[in-house]
């Protein structure tokens, strides 16, 4: 007997098979609801302890380039920081999730390092580090005009280190003009095609670039 397990998707009326990542983020989700149930009844200062015992171990990994045991690590630290003061989650918090930013980034899942990004732009606006994560993540996403933004906002938060910004916002001029010559082009073809009676014109319809 064979069994095939599906996710659904969309408005809940189609199913697709689901694949790896569906099996590792279901395990890592479950992992995450036992630490923090089992965490949750520790006293703050064993909390504290944990988060810093995570931290330690999720850097380890990431100077391993070990990505996903970093996350996961990073992730139960962060479990342990419920309850904890602002300074302590601005100290343990803020580069965790930098770093799990970067994490995602390497791994090609530029939605959740912005999610990321963004949790720590909640906790430190003026964290440079995050608008720079974030306006690479947001460049993967074709998200041109954001990224330029973010990597604008990483330049003046830091401008004694703006050396990274200001390459990634050469790569992304480089992009964008890329991506107006193809867009360009394919008006140019589209409207060639039309002229040829190639192609039916349905005003209704949006052109395809």
């Amino acid at each position: 007997v064979k069994v095939e397990v599906k996710k659904r998707v969309g408005n809940g009326d189609a199913y697709i098979p689901i694949d790896d990542d569906d099996v590792k983020k279901a395990d890592f989700d479950l992992k995450m609801r036992e630490t923090f149930e089992r965490i949750s009844k520790l006293p703050i200062e064993e909390k504290a302890a944990f988060a810093l015992a995570m931290r330690d171990a999720g850097n380890e990994r990431f100077r391993e380039a070990d990505y996903r045991a970093a996350l996961e690590m990073y992730a139960q630290s962060v479990c342990g920081l419920d309850g904890a003061q602002i300074n302590a989650k601005l100290k343990i918090a803020l580069p965790i999730l930098t770093n799990m930013a970067f994490c995602f980034l390497e791994l090609g899942k530029p939605t959740q390092a912005l999610t990321l990004c963004d949790e720590a732009l909640n906790l430190d606006p003026q964290c440079a580090k995050a608008h720079f994560r974030r306006g690479k993540a947001l460049a993967l996403l074709d998200r041109y005009n954001e990224a330029k933004l973010a990597l604008d906002q990483a330049r003046i938060c830091a401008p004694q280190d703006n050396i990274p910004a200001t390459k990634e916002l050469h790569k992304l001029a480089a992009t964008t003009q890329r991506v107006k010559q193809i867009r360009t082009q394919q008006r140019l073809n589209f409207s060639k095609a039309l002229r040829q009676g190639k192609v039916y014109h349905d005003k209704s319809s949006t052109p395809p670039w």
